[in-house]
């Protein structure tokens, strides 16, 4: 993420972006590293797509995009569900000079029909510390949502709102399905 608030004047704007790195200036047969007994070369790294090893890559290969916001936001979102509820956790960004005191709703709602699993009846009251990203954690009541599984990917969305007063400041959504997972020895268990 860049903010670029301070090079955005009213109007028409042109937003040009230069990107410096380079793919490393390593010898072909330097090993790397070694993976299940086998050597790794800079030669093979390098053949990998983007994305793959993070310090040898440069230049904008995915897409990207320029999103307005609110000075007060979700600026991210991590859900942990179970399969009977889960647990919220939400980091709201205030660029604000000020603290804002919040109002925070939110639903669970099913991807596939629309229909509503849960929405907290009453607003989650909470203070946004002034310049910073703060950290809220939201739990659900005990649920009896679809599960997720590779059979029956059930799907639902997650809608969050901050509120100042009756003013909606932002709102944010996601996707996720209701399922666990664990190891079991050798064994990853879905």
């Amino acid at each position: 993420d860049f903010d670029v608030t301070s090079a955005i004047k009213p109007g028409r704007n042109v937003i040009a972006v230069h990107v410096l790195g380079g793919i490393g200036h390593h010898s072909k047969d330097e090993v790397k590293g070694v993976a299940v007994t086998v050597e790794v070369t800079s030669s093979m790294l390098n053949s990998l797509p983007h994305g793959m090893f993070q310090d040898d890559t440069s230049g904008i290969w995915q897409p990207v995009k320029l999103t307005a916001t609110a000075p007060v936001l979700v600026n991210d979102c991590f859900i942990e569900p179970s399969l009977h509820g889960a647990m919220i956790d939400v980091n709201i960004l205030n660029t604000k000079p000020e603290s804002t005191p919040l109002a925070i709703r939110y639903a669970i709602i099913s991807a596939q029909d629309g229909t509503l699993l849960y929405s907290n009846q009453v607003s989650t009251q909470f203070i946004a510390a002034a310049q910073n990203t703060n950290h809220i954690t939201l739990t659900t009541p005990y649920l009896n949502p679809r599960l997720w599984s590779p059979q029956e990917p059930n799907l639902y969305y997650l809608k969050i709102w901050l509120a100042d007063g009756d003013q909606i400041l932002d709102a944010y959504k996601t996707r996720f399905g209701f399922r666990t997972f664990a190891v079991d020895g050798s064994r990853f268990l879905l």
